[in-house]
């Protein structure tokens, strides 16, 4: 059997139990302006061209170049990929290519 002295039973019943502390959440949202890089068009590039270029033969163009495409309509004459102007800026993502691109990863801590 245990024996307590008053002082340790005193301060049993007095002293303020340890509160756990509210749980935090910080999300951190991708910022797209570090995730973009721009491109010059030339006269006789394509598209595809210009993607390999910058993503590598190994990237998946069907999706990267609907997304060039919807985000700069400003240098493809009627949405058409295979009527892009020569001397607009195109801006393009940057990474490796895969998944979509619209979508930037957003970073929770906790």
């Amino acid at each position: 059997m245990l024996k307590y002295t008053t002082a340790a039973v005193v301060t049993l019943m007095f002293c303020t139990p340890a509160l756990a502390e509210e749980p935090y959440v910080v999300l951190q949202y991708g910022d797209e302006e570090e995730d973009q890089a721009q491109h010059m068009v030339v006269s006789g590039e394509t598209l595809y061209s210009i993607l390999r270029r910058h993503f590598g033969t190994h990237a998946n163009l069907v999706p990267l170049s609907q997304e060039v495409v919807r985000s700069n309509p400003h240098a493809f004459r009627d949405g058409d990929m295979g009527r892009m102007l020569a001397g607009k800026v195109l801006t393009l993502p940057t990474g490796d290519g895969g998944g979509s691109l619209s979508d930037v990863d957003d970073i929770y801590f906790f």
